[in-house]
């Protein structure tokens, strides 16, 4: 649902608005019991080719509903059919309200009720959202949690559609939360109890350590990699890379790769021409080229993915690049080439608009590209972008199924970015458990997207449907991305991590998923394993799960099942709601020689520990297993990291967690990493699991 609001913003700039008193519901004639054949205290739209309002009979009682029939000209997703009201007040400023209605809509119509947040320049900072059931009027309830930069707010009773009717019937917006919606995400005083079974006879497959990916930019020394004052990497990213098990570094995008000429980017870097990140914009410096990011990637250990200019560059100009490239055997191959970035995406930015392609249009491109590249170095893997995700909203539906069967016998894998989440493009107001609870239902979302996808290669003809792949090429927890969103910081959190564990979780379980780029390695703005503190860059929590996994994971990967208590996320932003989400999550590997396992553990609950009791079949642990637990004082801890401070850039009061409150308190001492040996001999072993934590159980097997 793509809103901007800005007719209704006006429409109700001169209308009513609640009283500055704290009255026990805020919203002037919740009932519609007053007026005439207008409601008092409502704003009514005054467009009447839209369709027509009425207050009629409330089924059942001598109450009145009101009633909105939408016409076929209610088609603009911006000004619906609707009546309103204004609020105004200090009390709207960071506040935590009850939002209510008894709403229905039947025939073809959607009723909903929207309470729109507004800052002092009449900006939009939060939209949240109700929508009734088909039939009857029937309650619904959520809490809000508005921006502190809320000054004022419209109350809108909508229908979307044009035929049928929308209902609606007690209003209701209060600052008193009832107590069962601030106790949504919390269990009884006991622990979470779980079982897991590991069968060690089982293999899914070898998981290769291009899962453990990551992406690094060109722009702004390559967000952080290089400086440029010292001519040389910053030593404590290239220290805490060689550290975190990078097997496979992304360049020189994100969306940077559709306008990045690689020929600007070699040679002596003083004699290298400053070019803007996109088709306009600042010029900016190129230090980290071709040449430097080779450099850094033997520097740590990883291999290289490239993503060619399919955007606004040619077949013949990617060609080049991988032959310069490859030209020489002291510099590391560059084995993964990509066909472009996002081309699916037509938002009208200039970002988009400049470069997008029709599906017809990247297919063509892409078969031009792949064998472009395939004549100058066989060996190389070569990728085509696919639209591919749970995300709404998709400018080409048929991407997909235009350009999978055109490229397929020219590539060897496919790009997708389909594990950000939740993804707010403008906040719904939603609470932090809420939000938090949507980010771990995600984890199912992506794991159906990848079997849908597995599931049309497998549907290709021999051979294309045995040796195409599926990388994610970008990926990682994204809440919003500009300074005056409430979650914007949040990505860096104990959450995040735990989210962070569990997709890497899914990924070394799908066989046909080769390669996984976390977006990104370092960032100085907000994302990023490694964020500023101090003036350097430290590891994030991101960073501690991605490394225990990366480092200390073994790698052929065994089927494990997981029983335990579920509750159902809501949806929040690109994430749809998700129902039967696990509080508990595992996943098991064995090692090459069959010697050792290890067993991955996580536990989202906000507040309750897990008692996981585990099962091992066909593998007989030893004594004195390790057990390394990345935990913290909240879900919302981080490691102190900051985001990017300049002069004219204000960052907003982020969300907290309403019982832990840490997110205003990060430092080194606020999430940590706990190692213990415990006593785990034989085929059955328990172990208690924190609250918001990952267990890594090292097992070496029992002696014959």
């Amino acid at each position: 649902m793509q809103i901007r609001w800005t007719a209704w913003g006006l429409l109700l700039a001169a209308g009513c608005s609640a009283s500055e008193e704290p009255p026990d519901n805020r919203v002037a004639n919740p009932g519609f019991e007053e007026g005439g054949s207008t409601p008092t205290g409502w704003v009514t739209d005054t467009v009447p080719t839209k369709g027509t309002l009425t207050l009629e009979p409330a089924e059942g009682s001598s109450g009145r509903l009101l009633v909105l029939r939408p016409g076929e000209a209610n088609t603009d997703p911006n000004r619906q059919l609707g009546v309103g009201q204004r609020l105004q007040g200090a009390w709207l400023r960071g506040a935590r309200l009850h939002l209510a209605a008894r709403l229905a809509g039947e025939g073809g119509a959607k009723a909903k009720l929207a309470l729109l947040a507004l800052d002092s320049k009449g900006k939009i900072r939060a939209l949240a959202l109700l929508e009734g059931p088909s039939g009857k009027p029937e309650q619904r309830e959520r809490v809000v949690e508005l921006p502190h930069e809320t000054e004022s707010a419209v109350l809108a009773c909508l229908a979307e559609g044009t035929r049928g009717a929308a209902r609606f019937d007690d209003v209701r917006l209060s600052q008193r939360v009832p107590g069962r919606l601030e106790a949504a995400w919390s269990l009884p005083p006991t622990p979470v109890a779980a079982s897991v079974r590991v069968d060690a006879d089982r293999v899914l497959r070898t998981a290769p350590r291009e899962l453990f990916g990551v992406n690094t930019e060109w722009i702004w020394d390559g967000k952080g990699l290089w400086n440029a004052r010292e001519e040389r990497f910053r030593p404590e990213v290239v220290e805490a890379s060689q550290r975190l098990g990078i097997g496979l570094i992304r360049f020189p995008g994100g969306t940077f790769s559709d306008f990045y000429h690689w020929r600007d980017k070699v040679g002596p870097r003083a004699e290298r021409p400053r070019t803007p990140a996109m088709a306009s914009g600042e010029l900016l410096e190129h230090n980290v080229g071709t040449p430097e990011i080779q450099s850094f990637a033997q520097a740590v250990g990883a291999g290289l993915l490239f993503t060619a200019n399919a955007g606004t560059g040619s077949a013949q100009e990617a060609a080049d690049w991988v032959r310069f490239a490859n030209r020489q055997s002291k510099s590391p191959r560059v084995d993964w080439w990509e066909i472009g970035n996002e081309l699916y995406l037509n938002d009208g930015s200039e970002g988009t608009a400049s470069v997008t392609k029709t599906p017809r249009q990247y297919a063509a491109i892409a078969v031009e590209f792949a064998k472009a590249i395939r004549a100058v170095d066989p060996a190389v893997r070569i990728g085509a972008i696919l639209n591919d995700s749970f995300y709404p909203n998709k400018a080409y539906p048929d991407w997909t199924d235009v350009v999978l069967p055109a490229a397929a016998p020219w590539i060897d894998f496919v790009a997708v970015h389909n594990a950000y989440a939740p993804v707010l493009p403008v906040d719904s107001g939603h609470t932090l458990r809420e939000v938090y609870a949507c980010l771990y239902g995600a984890v199912d979302r992506v794991r159906e997207s990848l079997r849908q996808l597995d599931r049309r290669i497998a549907a290709l003809p021999r051979p294309h449907r045995d040796r195409i792949g599926i990388a994610v090429t970008e990926w990682g927890p994204m809440f919003q991305i500009t300074p005056d969103g409430r979650f914007t910081d949040h990505c860096k959190t104990l959450g995040s991590a735990l989210y962070t564990a569990a997709v890497l979780g899914v990924f070394l379980e799908e066989p046909r998923v080769r390669a996984a780029n976390f977006f990104a390695l370092i960032d100085p703005l907000f994302i990023g394993l490694l964020g500023l503190r101090e003036e350097r860059y430290q590891p994030t929590a991101g960073y501690l799960a991605f490394q225990l996994l990366a480092k200390r994971f073994e790698r052929r990967v065994v089927r494990t099942e997981c029983q335990t208590a579920t509750f159902d996320a809501p949806a929040v932003g690109w994430t749809p709601a998700t129902r039967g989400v696990p509080w508990v999550r595992a996943f098991a590997a064995v090692s090459a020689d069959g010697r050792r396992m290890t067993v991955a553990l996580i536990n989202h609950h906000f507040e309750r520990s897990a008692k996981i009791a585990v099962e091992l079949r066909g593998f007989r642990a030893g004594r004195q297993a390790r057990v390394t637990v990345l935990t913290g004082k909240g879900v919302d801890s981080h490691t102190g990291t900051t985001p990017f401070r300049a002069p004219g850039i204000e960052w907003a009061k982020p969300a907290e967690d309403p019982v832990h409150r840490r997110m205003g308190l990060g430092g080194p001492d606020e999430v940590w990493l706990d190692e213990r040996r415990t006593d785990t001999s034989g085929d059955r072993f328990s172990l208690r699991v924190p609250a918001h934590s990952l267990a890594l159980v090292e097992l070496p097997r029992a002696d014959p």
